[in-house]
């Protein structure tokens, strides 16, 4: 099967007020780059400081991962602080938050 990727730079300029959308388990999540850009040391912090990202056909990148739980990662890059809503499991919260190199204990190291 042969999948058309996008290919987008990552130039400080070009990512200035660029929105992307991030699927996670099927629902979409969208921000800005600039947002994800904030952590450098973390997994989405990294992948769009890089000079090239590839989105799927559809202009979405795909996380295989829990969309209960991502918004929890999405209001860390949004906000630098960790709020776990108490509806859900810590210890899910936790994985995920490792999957995204996040971490749990000093969020503030993914400044770099």
């Amino acid at each position: 099967m042969d999948l058309n990727y996008r290919k987008y730079s990552m130039d400080t300029d070009l990512c200035r007020g660029k929105r992307v959308i991030l699927n996670v388990g099927g629902k979409r999540f969208e921000t800005l780059v600039e947002t994800l850009r904030k952590y450098p040391n973390t997994m989405l912090g990294a992948m769009f400081h890089s000079r090239m990202a590839q989105a799927d056909e559809h202009g979405e990148f795909f996380f295989d991962r829990d969309p209960k739980i991502f918004p929890v990662v999405l209001n860390f890059y949004r906000h630098g602080k960790i709020l776990v809503p108490t509806n859900l499991s810590q210890e899910m919260v936790k994985e995920e938050l490792e999957f995204f190199g996040i971490n749990m204990d000093d969020p503030l190291e993914g400044l770099g």
